[in-house]
């Protein structure tokens, strides 16, 4: 049986490490619904813009966008996302393995890969696959600069006609907070993106006026919600990281709950059979004191 020291040592090193994980669980709690404000702040701007696209693609026949038209090419760039650090479960895993799944499929003669996330570039790269940009959002999640760099770099380059369809793969958040990987087309739109929802008869009323043309207004609306749409999944894959952080933080506290407990229990046998053992040599040493 251990000694006393060696368990009270344990304890007191389990103990310490079950601060750390509740506060990790603390931490990551207070980011997540800061992140899910954010997304449904998002959705409100989102939903605006993609009701006047609709509008004017619906009402406008002679409007056209580069970015609305399918390409013939076989060029396909993926945006990865992932975190910046383990200790959140199978979250970087599962959004990882997606992405590695849909290179490997071979559908496309060439790609390019850009990187959020240090562990999705280190993960590339013992797969020996060339990450061409890599993009660090840093401790303080993804932001509207930052959405807007990754933005304006894959739709220069995309207007170039350097590449011919653009990939997300990231994590999306379902009901029950269930952690979904997803791979979605960015680019090009196509029309299937423009169909009304079924219980929304009025979401392209027509009514609209648009200064100093709907072309115009066009021009400006589709690079901002394709801008919303990069800052929608750096969003919803940073809640899903914090939320998978906080199971993984939870098991470990509770883990440490039950080691705690379970050491004490160690200690206090080993306690109580060193009491035993000195009242044993008391009495024997007394014992032959009276002889």
């Amino acid at each position: 049986m251990d000694n006393m020291r060696d368990i009270r040592q344990h304890i007191r090193a389990v103990e310490q490490t079950r601060q750390i994980t509740k506060a990790m669980f603390l931490i990551s709690s207070a980011k997540m619904r800061r992140a899910l404000i954010r997304l449904q702040a998002n959705e409100v701007y989102m939903n605006e813009v993609h009701r006047a696209m609709m509008d004017i693609l619906t009402h406008t026949h002679d409007v056209r966008h580069t970015f609305l038209h399918m390409r013939d090419g076989h060029r396909a760039a993926y945006l990865v996302l992932a975190a910046d650090k383990g200790l959140a479960g199978g979250y970087n895993q599962e959004v990882l393995k997606l992405a590695y799944k849909h290179i490997q499929a071979g559908q496309w003669a060439e790609y390019s890969l850009f990187t959020v996330g240090r562990m999705s570039r280190n993960f590339f790269e013992k797969k020996n696959l060339q990450v061409d940009v890599e993009f660090l959002q840093g401790n303080k999640g993804p932001t509207l600069h930052s959405a807007r760099k990754i933005s304006r770099a894959l739709l220069e380059l995309y207007d170039q006609k350097r590449m011919d369809e653009i990939i997300i793969i990231s994590t999306r958040m379902g009901k029950g907070r269930q952690l979904i990987p997803q791979a979605v087309r960015l680019l090009p739109l196509t029309p299937e993106d423009w169909v009304c929802p079924i219980d929304d008869p009025e979401c392209v009323p027509g009514d609209f006026y648009y200064e100093p043309s709907p072309k115009e207004v066009l021009d400006r609306l589709v690079p901002q919600y394709l801008f919303g749409q990069i800052y929608a999944a750096l969003v919803d894959a940073y809640a899903c990281e914090h939320s998978a952080r906080m199971t993984a933080m939870d098991a470990a506290t509770r883990n440490a709950d039950e080691m705690t407990s379970r050491l004490r229990l160690n200690y206090n046998r080993a306690r109580q059979a060193a009491i035993t053992q000195e009242i044993s040599e008391v009495v024997t040493t007394a014992a032959a004191m009276q002889l």
